[in-house]
């Protein structure tokens, strides 16, 4: 504060304050700021009244700077007394008198908006009392308590309720594949697809005119509520092997209460490099309503199975297959054909069909993907073969993890299939019991992981070798331009020969590393499959017995979606989230029940992992995952808590 008869001199930069003294000019405050400043004023503070009638101390000034983050930041001396925000950047600001009110602040924006602001409010005229005499009513306190409870209830059997405002999502996808375009436009837009993803397209004959394997999906949006929403954006979630143009999508404006929805046509390619690990994708849009609140809806797609694989004639090598499981049913054993009559669509008639697929298509059936085997280079198939007097299937192949799409997709027909007949009133009104008696190839799981983790390695070794090498060639860059600056420079000394082979070592491993990563992302995909396989063969073990919820529950521990990058892998995350099973839910002891967190990072090897997905292979596993999805049901439990905030709309912080 400036007192009667000191006189200073205030000079506001845009991040600084000086105060001079006008005698000499000397300095005699500085303060560096935080923030962006815009103007500053200073008003005088007078000085506090007594209850006498005189007053205490002198009036001096005080300084109110305010800046572009719409703060004002009022100080005296150099220390801040109050703080306060505005609605917009002042560029000019005073404090005056209006009426009886005084210490108005009066501000101006660089648009021309006069605000007048008043700091704080009035105290209060008289002091807040508390009885501390008063009992407490337990029975007031009870009746309460169970009104409050009852509120609860009712709000969480309406939150499932949709809002007026909602946005609709829906999503068509057809069972079978698309006409092949033979147009030169779209050949040549799809031929560009194919060479810009890098891993080409499943072409629908021998050559490119003859059109790429496509399905397309329609993404349906229509919003309910009245008006209109803008910057609504949709994206689509889509396997690995899935190839598209474009997988997010922005609507400017969405118009409300239309009777047709808006229509966004997608189309979709198959990669043949890739092995199909899943059929499932998503689509998800983003908006946010007309009072701001952002929200999200999610729809699920169902590929159709013709669109990864096609039928092909039985294979003899699947006679010595290295690789079975066979499915038990409580059923008598069903007919292939009509149980997979969607894939006999790519038949013209049905001497074509015969002609491929032979005389026992209802007994075997041999299914054949784009992609080929990297060791072999034939063709990946899988055969699936029905007894003629059980319901039993076996299903063989020479690969591990194509085994893994088939058996899902026979699992989930059987169950359909059988679903639909106990509905319409027919067979022997059972439900259909599917279950896997065979031991899970545990042995054959774990090399698939250590062939992802050893490929991590060597790309984390290559990395950092040509990290070493782009260092050593900036150093010998440096001298090279030293020495050509130079007015008399010396001699190389066979500097140049040096820096041509650093950079070719340079190139060299740039190409390895670009090689690991192509391994890197088979063999990621290699263990998404087993690891669903895996699952499957867990879910339907007779002594496991899993139902749909709870196999969803497993799958959050032994995550079958695989993500590397630079700060952690696969291998590190799944070894934590199965740690954390065994120290609560399969905790025998309390001992078992400490928990010691640490840091997520790349493990030695990977012989801790096997060891932990062992042990949570046992019976233990059902009742983990059912005492898990019974948590759902408590109140106040976290997984009711998360089942809460995943019907709530999504708040931005």
């Amino acid at each position: 504060g400036m007192k009667d008869g000191q006189v200073d001199i205030i000079v506001l930069g845009e991040r600084t304050l000086f105060c001079l003294t006008p005698s000499n000019g000397q300095l005699r405050m500085q303060r560096r700021l935080d923030y962006h400043a815009s103007t500053m004023c200073l008003y005088r503070r007078p000085a506090a009244p007594m209850a006498g009638g005189g007053k205490v101390g002198a009036e001096c000034h005080n300084m109110i700077l305010a800046s572009y983050e719409k703060q004002l930041q009022i100080f005296s001396e150099s220390t801040l007394i109050w703080s306060a925000q505005v609605p917009t950047p002042p560029i000019g600001m005073e404090v005056g008198k209006f009426g009886d009110t005084d210490g108005l602040i009066v501000t101006l924006d660089d648009d021309g908006v006069l605000a007048v602001n008043y700091l704080g409010t009035d105290p209060p005229t008289s002091a807040v009392v508390s009885s501390d005499r008063t009992e407490v009513n337990y029975e007031e306190i009870d009746e309460e308590h169970r009104r409050l409870l009852n509120i609860i209830r009712e709000s969480q059997q309406d939150r499932s309720a949709d809002p007026w405002d909602r946005v609709e999502l829906r999503v068509s996808c057809p069972k079978v594949l698309d006409r092949p375009e033979t147009n030169p436009v779209a050949v040549n837009d799809a031929a560009e697809l194919a060479e810009s993803s890098g891993t080409g397209l499943v072409l629908h004959g021998t050559t490119p005119a003859e059109g790429f394997v496509c399905v397309t999906v329609r993404i349906f949006v229509s919003y309910a509520g009245q008006g209109a929403l803008s910057n609504v954006q949709v994206t689509l979630n889509l396997p690995d092997s899935v190839v598209t143009r474009e997988t997010s999508f922005n609507i400017s404006s969405l118009k409300g209460q239309t009777s047709t929805p808006m229509v966004i046509p997608v189309q979709l390619y198959v990669s043949p490099t890739m092995l199909p690990s899943t059929l499932s994708a998503s689509a998800i849009c983003v908006y946010s309503t007309e009072s701001g609140e952002p929200r999200t809806v999610t729809a699920g797609i169902n590929l159709p199975l013709s669109f990864v694989c096609k039928l092909t004639s039985p294979q003899p090598r699947h006679k010595q297959s290295a690789y079975k499981l066979t499915l038990d049913t409580n059923k008598k054993p069903l007919q292939l054909v009509p149980l997979f009559e969607d894939m006999f669509s790519q038949f013209a008639n049905e001497e074509e069909a015969n002609a491929v697929t032979g005389a026992t298509a209802n007994s075997v059936l041999c299914l054949q993907y784009w992609c080929r085997d990297i060791a072999t280079g034939l063709p990946v198939d899988c055969s699936i073969l029905v007894s003629k007097n059980t319901g039993r299937y076996r299903i063989q192949s020479t690969s591990l993890s194509a085994l893994c799409l088939v058996a899902g997709e026979l699992t989930r027909r059987l169950k359909a299939w059988f679903k639909k007949e106990l509905e319409d009133g027919g067979g022997d009104g059972e439900a259909l019991v599917v279950s896997c008696s065979d031991e899970i190839p545990f042995q054959d799981y774990f090399a698939v992981i250590d062939q992802h983790f050893a490929l991590r390695e060597q790309l984390v070794e290559a990395n950092t070798a040509l990290n070493d090498r782009a260092h050593q060639l900036r150093v010998i860059e440096k001298r090279m331009l030293v020495r050509f600056k130079d007015r008399n420079p010396s001699p190389l000394n066979q500097l140049d020969m040096l820096m041509e082979d650093t950079y070719t070592q340079v190139m060299d491993i740039g190409g390895t590393v670009e090689q690991l990563q192509h391994h890197l992302r088979a063999a990621a995909n290699d263990l998404s499959c087993t690891t669903r396989l895996i699952l499957l063969l867990i879910q339907l073990r007779p002594d496991i017995r899993l139902g749909d919820e709870d196999a969803a529950m497993l799958a959050h521990f032994l995550s079958p979606i695989v993500v590397d990058n630079e700060s952690q892998g696969w291998e590190e995350t799944t070894d934590a989230a199965l740690t954390h099973l065994l120290k609560t839910s399969l905790a025998k002891t309390a001992k078992d029940s400490v928990i010691v967190h640490q840091p997520l990072v790349m493990p030695k090897d990977t012989s801790r992992l096997k060891k932990h997905i062992q042990v949570c292979h046992s019976s233990n596993v059902a009742l983990t995952c059912r005492h898990h999805s019974a948590r759902r049901s408590q109140p106040g439990s976290p997984a009711q808590l998360m089942m809460y905030l995943s019907d709530v709309p999504l708040i931005s912080m």
